[in-house]
């Protein structure tokens, strides 16, 4: 099993184990930030290579033993705190990117609406909510005529709620089927 070196006395580490080390060495929470970073990545992406959260794709930072996502820890790092109410958000789109300069301060709403633009929302059977597949729904449309209780036997016929069968017909939901 390999691991990582110190960098400034070169003994080697597998897992945890460097963090109570660098204390001992002198490490600060950059050395060991920087030692985790792939500055060589597309479009000038500088890649977490350590910890990556399974769920959301991004990078996982704990100097000090504090928990960090790592692109928040290098805006900071560069830019100074994080205002109250904001977030970091990435103008590669790249999760596992930490280069401050794709890293910009956006409030919540600013974020989504970044994400809905560039299509990054998770949608139709990408989505892990989704309870219908593309051909279901494809299905549902064309069979669709809007007499009146329809939607509940659609709803009971493909195991979802009313107001989900209502957002497919209605193309509230799966718009990229229109």
């Amino acid at each position: 099993m390999t691991g990582i070196s110190c960098p400034k006395c070169g003994k080697q580490f597998v897992g945890k184990s460097v963090g109570t080390h660098s204390v001992k060495c002198g490490l600060t929470a950059a050395d060991l930030f920087f030692q985790k970073v792939n500055k060589d990545g597309p479009g000038g992406c500088w890649i977490w290579t350590a910890a990556i959260k399974p769920f959301n794709g991004y990078g996982h930072f704990r100097p000090n033993y504090r928990d960090y996502n790592a692109h928040r820890w290098s805006y900071e790092h560069r830019h100074g705190p994080i205002p109250a109410g904001m977030e970091v958000a990435h103008r590669c789109d790249v999760p596992a990117c930490v280069n401050p300069e794709h890293l910009f301060l956006a409030s919540h709403l600013e974020n989504m609406q970044d994400c809905a633009k560039k299509m990054r929302n998770k949608y139709g059977e990408s989505n892990w909510h989704a309870k219908l597949n593309e051909g279901q729904v494809k299905e549902i449309r064309r069979r669709f005529t809007g007499k009146r209780g329809e939607i509940s036997d659609f709803a009971r016929e493909y195991g979802v709620e009313e107001t989900t069968m209502r957002q497919v017909v209605r193309n509230v939901t799966w718009r990229h089927l229109l």
